[in-house]
């Protein structure tokens, strides 16, 4: 059996070329957060497909729009520059407590009136201001991150939407 190490270079003008130690080539990806994320889930498929009996766990192939892309590239290249500016940062969570639960519980309770009352249903700030209130009410750091998941993916809606209407 082939040897499946998987290595990653890079190429010039930000390109990483992906290949395997059994000579087969996986690709090239644009070195960036999305083309990371496209090269890891392209390793991972090509494990699979060697060693199928290895048990490698494969990440399910989603359908990611364009737009979603550039939104996601952007953010990418925003975080970048937050690190070239601040270096890495470590600070507390600061969430959880009653009165933060009490302001989720609210702006769910307002964002649903909107959608059962509102014609066109609830606006982007009352649907992004439930999602930022729920992630302020949580407390359990695996929680958090999907609740913050939760937001960047409206932040990423709310911006694909402005840029459709203003196209």
């Amino acid at each position: 059996m082939a040897e499946h190490t998987i290595y990653t270079r890079a190429l010039d003008g930000d390109w990483l070329r992906v290949e395997c130690a059994c000579g087969e080539a996986i690709g090239t990806f644009t070195d960036t957060l999305i083309g990371r994320a496209l090269a890891t889930s392209a390793k991972t498929a090509h494990r699979l497909a060697a060693e199928p009996d290895r048990g490698v766990p494969v990440l399910p192939d989603y359908e990611t729009s364009p737009e979603t892309l550039s939104v996601l590239e952007r953010v990418a290249a925003e975080r970048q520059r937050q690190m070239e500016k601040w270096g890495h940062q470590q600070h507390p969570d600061d969430t959880g407590g009653e009165g933060l639960q009490r302001a989720a519980d609210l702006a769910r309770t307002i964002c649903q009136g909107a959608a059962a009352h509102t014609p066109g249903g609830p606006g982007w700030r009352l649907i992004l201001n439930e999602e930022v209130a729920e992630a302020f009410a949580e407390t359990d750091p695996e929680k958090l991150v999907g609740e913050l998941v939760q937001v960047m993916a409206v932040c990423s809606a709310w911006i694909e939407d402005i840029e459709s209407r203003t196209a």
